[in-house]
């Protein structure tokens, strides 16, 4: 039940993360995906208001220029003929087209060629210095008044559009890359109703998103108001080019976004799982414990009350429960220094008294203590000999608290006694290597399941099987000779096959030479 709980604040925990971060960043990411896809139109919006103000200085220097020759009228047909005042108009400014000259009368004085029908109905102007551009029948033409009567001439378009008006462009805005050009508006189609008009509606709505179409256009007034000046990019491409840089930035944010959150969410995921199981070995640590110490005090107990109540009645009998009465004491002052050692190791306090020392000495006391051990509690002296062989070579000196790394391989060979069946064989081999030694305990016993192996060194683990379960520990003996390995600048390994064995490799520097 406490597992199924502790599963389940997991479980509940993890959840509460996704809804309370990952959600919101997708949702916030789905927002900087619509920025995104809406930057094109925010960046043409932006160039669409820089180039109004360049479009309205180009359509004012246009207005200019189409007045100037209308300034030279006056001037030349005062001083001059009529016929040589057209020629001279003429060579003076290319825009000037066929000329007609009014005197009083309805009938020119001279004419190039003859007016569009319907001039006659426009407007023209009425007092001497008086000007005026006239559209007629797709035609721009020019009036001015002068002392003698009426000058009119045609403005030519097409010289207006492929000469003058480059010409003006690379004046009034030198170095500009756009495309600037001068051209009719469009015509607008009848508005259709129902069904019909809306479609079209629609159709033409998204065309002017998504369809080429300039980037700012100037709807010129007066002769002109069916001309526009419009400024075209080079394009889908030159638009892109305005906004990668922007997009850049986004998709690296949201990139570097997605991966801070998702290494977060792994790493939280991870530490909620961590501290879940390590709650649950806590537990099981302590139920562990408490068996474990249950089982001597029950024996110290039992004893006591034995001699106690007087039921050893023989010395043999006293000498004997005074015997079992010290191994249980022992047994449980062993279990209590393996947890005061981790709380040692835990809170920074352990230290080491290292001296520069032949490995095989540490194998001697290892061997020493281990065999004392066996003998104290099994009397197995005779059994040790066969079950324990040796291949010492010389693996140099390595500096090290001589007691703590004894402690370390009488571990390994109390786990290789422990977890090996009836006929129990355990080598310890020892070899000098580069840059350092190896001590090896190797075993014929249960060995370690895949699963377990990287994670047999962490701290209240015990590999799940009958065997183990069948055999007292703490769970701590690997995690404590782990960390006195890597504070003496040495690692532990450990290569396993189930039912064939296990073989514990212990690294350590070589000593330094003084």
């Amino acid at each position: 039940m406490a597992r199924s709980h502790e599963l389940f604040s997991f479980k509940r925990n993890f959840l509460l993360l996704l809804f309370t971060v990952v959600v919101p960043s997708a949702a916030l990411s789905g927002f900087g995906v619509l920025a995104i896809k809406n930057e094109r139109l925010a960046v043409e919006k932006s160039l669409e208001v820089g180039y109004q103000a360049q479009l309205n200085r180009l359509e004012q220097a246009l207005a200019k220029r189409i007045d100037q020759p209308l300034s030279r009228v006056g001037p030349l047909f005062t001083e001059l003929p009529p016929a040589d005042a057209a020629k001279r108009l003429h060579a003076e400014d290319v825009l000037v087209g066929p000329v007609v000259v009014f005197g009083d009368g309805p009938e020119p004085l001279y004419a190039e060629g003859a007016l569009p029908e319907g001039f006659q109905t426009l407007v023209l102007p009425k007092r001497p210095g008086q000007v005026s551009e006239l559209e007629l029948n797709g035609q721009l033409w020019a009036a001015a008044r002068i002392d003698r009567g009426l000058v009119v001439y045609r403005i030519e378009l097409p010289t207006l559009i492929d000469k003058v008006f480059p010409k003006l462009v690379a004046e009034s805005l030198p170095g500009e890359t756009a495309q600037i050009r001068l051209e009719p508006v469009a015509s607008t189609a009848p508005h259709k109703d129902g069904l019909p008009g809306v479609m079209a509606d629609m159709v033409a709505a998204e065309q002017q998103v998504t369809g080429p179409h300039p980037i700012a256009e100037r709807r010129l007034a007066g002769p002109l108001a069916g001309w526009r000046i419009t400024a075209w990019l080079g394009g889908a491409e030159d638009v892109g080019r305005h906004t990668l840089r922007n997009r850049i930035i986004y998709v690296a944010l949201l990139v570097l976004f997605y991966a801070a959150l998702t290494l977060g969410v792994i790493f939280t995921g991870r530490r909620l799982y961590r501290e879940a199981r390590l709650s649950r070995m806590k537990t099981d640590f302590v139920s562990q414990v408490s068996h474990e110490l249950r089982t001597p005090l029950t024996s110290i107990r039992m004893f006591i009350e034995t001699l106690a109540e007087g039921r050893a009645t023989t010395d043999q009998e006293v000498k004997e429960c005074l015997t079992l009465l010290g191994r249980e004491s022992e047994r449980l002052t062993s279990m209590i220094d393996r947890v005061l050692d981790w709380s040692r190791l835990e809170a920074g306090r352990k230290t080491y008294h290292r001296e520069s020392v032949a490995l095989q000495v540490v194998v001697d006391r290892a061997l020493e203590a281990f065999r004392a051990q066996r003998v104290h509690e099994r009397g197995e002296a005779a059994e040790l000999e066969k079950t324990v062989s040796l291949e010492l070579a010389d693996a140099g000196q390595v500096d090290v608290d001589v007691d703590a790394m004894t402690g370390v391989v009488v571990n390994l060979l109390q786990n290789a006694f422990k977890y090996s069946g009836e006929d129990k064989r355990i080598v310890i081999r020892t070899r000098n290597v580069s840059g350092g030694a190896e001590l090896e305990v190797e075993d014929n016993g249960i060995g370690i399941a895949r699963r377990d192996r990287k994670r047999i060194f962490e701290r209240f683990y015990r590999a799940d099987d009958l065997l183990t379960r069948k055999t007292e520990g703490t769970g701590l003996g690997l995690a404590i000779a782990k960390r006195i390995v890597e504070a003496h600048g040495g690692s532990i390994a450990v290569e396993s096959e189930v039912g064939r064995g296990s073989r514990f490799r212990v690294s350590l520097p070589h000593a330094e030479a003084s």
